[in-house]
């Protein structure tokens, strides 16, 4: 099982749910989607010890399926409040970059929307 973003055709609401083979099961009514909240509510729907994933995994068969050609996946984290990088961080992106390892991780961050989905 994949827990996954996407969005139904033309509708542009960031829903929630999970990949389970080529099901896509609609869990968007266990979640509260609270665009207030910078990631509207995320680390509940990856706390995999949480009432949220307890209740994916045991209420899937009772899930909206959706037809997979039918939504368009997003990115993993929708709408990330930060995003932090650290570059050059093994010895074959070092190389392939033909420079040499710092002596110290690069540490930058990007803008929020750098982060997409799938084929976008």
């Amino acid at each position: 099982m994949q827990i996954i973003h996407f969005t139904i055709d033309n509708d542009p609401t960031i829903r929630f749910g999970c990949l389970a083979g080529d099901t896509v099961h609609d869990a968007s009514d266990l979640i509260e989607l609270d665009p207030s909240r910078p990631c509207g509510g995320l680390n509940e729907r990856f706390n995999m010890d949480g009432e949220i994933f307890q209740h994916l995994q045991e209420r899937t068969d009772s899930l909206v399926r959706r037809d997979p050609n039918s939504i368009r996946l997003c990115a993993p984290v929708p709408r990330p409040g930060k995003v932090f990088c650290i570059g050059l961080n093994y010895h074959d992106h070092a190389e392939e970059s033909g420079m040499d390892l710092p002596e110290v991780p690069l540490v930058f961050s990007k803008f929020s929307g750098c982060v997409i989905g799938p084929e976008e």
